[in-house]
């Protein structure tokens, strides 16, 4: 992939992340569609992702307009480090969880941390979220 398109995409979102205005990123991935699995970040480290930048902002709307042009949910960025059903469980944005489950998120995924989604949703005391892990794990 173009490295100065995934570098254009990394600036977009974080714009739209401030004005909420994603209409700009969605043209860029109407455009080159396979940006959307693309990992982004400083030097080595690519941490993030739209799908994980999304997440991370609790953006439900848009994690789910992400999921439906193809954003995979168990894509790992940054070593397997940012997941994520890891990274929402975490955060405990209840709809981000739901829309990844329901579009395929494994639930019973591990960092290379062994971190799973139940783990860490326990650990913070998402009670909702546990419950939904479990449920998913059936």
């Amino acid at each position: 992939m173009n490295i100065d398109k995934i570098e254009e995409l990394q600036y977009i979102m974080t714009l739209a992340i401030g004005t909420k205005d994603f209409h700009p990123v969605f043209e860029l991935l109407k455009k080159y569609p396979l940006l959307v699995n693309e990992c982004y970040g400083p030097g080595e480290l690519k941490e993030n992702s739209v799908l994980l930048d999304a997440i991370y902002f609790n953006e439900p709307n848009i994690v789910l307009e992400l999921l439906k042009i193809g954003a995979d949910p168990n894509k790992a960025c940054s070593n397997d480090t940012s997941i994520p059903l890891i990274d929402a469980s975490e955060y405990g944005h209840i709809s981000c969880v739901k829309y990844l489950l329901d579009y395929g998120a494994n639930p019973n995924i591990t960092s290379v941390f062994g971190e799973t989604p139940l783990v860490v949703a326990k650990e913070e005391g998402h009670v909702e979220i546990v419950k939904m892990l479990k449920f998913a794990m059936k």
